[in-house]
């Protein structure tokens, strides 16, 4: 594929996602300053909750219709909306008559009725037209750019004075329900085709076998993105739950950028090389080290400025949070890292893959359940996560390396020496807490010089980036 038009979609797809992230971060810091730590929390408990009715019906509709060679078949596409409204139709029903107890459970039975009318999410979003999905298989990606950006501006022009209006969590609710309402219009606007409804059962057992993996894993996921939250929630006051969801969102929302900008660009790519071996094992290469690098400059920018972002966005209610957002950074960029043999993986329909290292990652959540229980701190619940990460990570990779044949060893020693030096500059860097302008200047040196010391030792991510400056400086 032109390089040309890989670079394009990266852009369009960095500016959309950028714009999407930033407008959902903003309209979550306006909350929380306008409502109180314990009602933010609260607010929280509702993104948790459509997460889990999300990841655990999740058979990855718009990504097989991606991937599959067929997937611009009307037909398949019809078969697809069908099962994709069902599952939207179930998870409705299930939220709405488990409500109650999904309110007693994290203690807040005055919110029942929220989680109630929450119930209308998953219906609505039901509705989706995939053409929006189907147009990024020839790297078309402004239609779900827009569907996407646009929902969110409203509902960050709409954060101020509904949560005046509102006072409290509740406010939440609304943004969520008209988010998803335009979405779902804005997806049939952009559609070029009718949004048609049909019923192949060979089409669905496709679905299904491409699916069930990775529906698995959509569970293991709620664990991994929302268990710890899970655990708070129900363990710990919902103050408590306000600024660690404070903290989890400011090194989140990077995180989840990066890795959805990888997936929609570099998922099209090596789904296309999948039948020229030598071509995609070169194309995994370099995505194993982009994530690589992202992930250590994202942990890396967490480390020595987290703190003083969280306190400069969320003000000094959430003061508490500071603690641990050092960790969290550290515990996305893992999360970066092991996006890269995973996507390799579901470009190969290798969906067993993300599904057994998520079960590895999905141990730790049982361990913080323990930990919680026996009375350990939020800071012995993020570091379970982050060896949870790595060890995911790990057997990942290495079975990636045995489905192609291949091996990707000469990544260990890298991700390894990046798990030395971040341990040792959260534990032992003093001044990472310093707020003076020398200090500042000295973590942003620091920054610098491991981003590019990391980018020295992976030569395939250099030679792409040397392709691209000698592309544009040379027409």
């Amino acid at each position: 594929m032109a390089l040309n038009l890989i670079l394009k979609s990266s852009v369009i797809l960095l500016v959309g996602n950028s714009f999407s992230a930033i407008a959902s971060f903003v309209r979550n810091i306006i909350i929380a300053r306008l409502i109180s730590v314990e009602d933010f929390g609260i607010a929280m408990l509702f993104a948790l909750t459509m997460s889990a009715i999300e990841m655990a019906s999740n058979l990855a509709i718009d990504k097989i219709i991606i991937q599959d060679k067929e997937g611009d078949d009307e037909n398949f596409q019809a078969t697809s909306q069908t099962f994709q409204l069902i599952r939207g139709f179930v998870g409705g029903v299930i939220l709405y008559f488990f409500a109650k107890y999904v309110a007693f459970f994290f203690k807040v039975p005055e919110a029942v009725w929220a989680f109630q009318l929450l119930a209308l999410y998953p219906v609505i979003k039901g509705l989706t037209h995939l053409d929006a999905s189907r147009f990024q298989r020839k790297m078309n990606f402004l239609p779900l750019m827009w569907a996407e950006a646009i929902p969110l501006l409203v509902s960050l022009l709409l954060s101020w004075p509904l949560t005046i209006w509102f006072g409290d969590y509740s406010v939440m609710i609304w943004l969520l329900l008209i988010q998803v309402s335009l979405f779902v219009l804005l997806t049939h606007i952009y559609a070029e085709r009718k949004f048609n409804l049909q019923w192949n059962s060979k089409v669905v057992k496709r679905i299904y076998l491409f699916g069930w993996p990775l529906l698995v894993n959509g569970i293991l996921m709620f664990a991994i993105l929302q268990g710890d939250k899970a655990i708070i929630g129900s363990m710990f006051t919902m103050e408590t739950l306000g600024w660690y969801s404070a903290a989890f969102s400011l090194t989140l929302g990077p995180a989840m950028l990066l890795v959805k900008v990888s997936q929609s660009v570099l998922l099209p790519v090596l789904s296309r090389h999948q039948d020229n071996d030598n071509l995609f094992i070169q194309q995994s290469v370099l995505t194993i080290q982009l994530c690589l690098l992202m992930g250590v400059s994202l942990t890396f920018f967490f480390i020595f400025f987290g703190g003083d972002l969280l306190m400069l966005l969320f003000g000094e209610k959430y003061s508490s949070g500071i603690e641990v957002v050092a960790y969290l950074g550290f515990m996305q960029g893992l999360r970066v890292i092991k996006a890269g043999p995973m996507l390799v993986a579901l470009a190969c329909a290798n969906t067993k893959n993300p599904m057994i290292s998520n079960s590895v990652r999905g141990l730790a959540f049982a361990a913080s359940i323990a930990a919680a229980g026996l009375g350990y701190g939020i800071n012995t619940l993020v570091i379970i996560a982050i060896l949870g990460e790595v060890c995911a990570f790990f057997v990942s990779i290495l079975m990636l390396g045995k489905f192609l044949n291949t091996s990707f060893w000469k990544h260990i020693p890298i991700t390894l020496l990046f798990l030395l030096i971040a341990t040792l500059v959260i534990q032992f860097g003093p001044f990472v807490t310093v707020e003076q302008p020398i200090a500042s200047a000295v973590k942003l040196l620091t920054l610098l010089v491991s981003v590019l010391f990391f980018l020295y030792l992976m030569p395939e991510v250099r030679r792409y980036f040397l392709q691209i400056i000698h592309k544009k400086t040379h027409g």
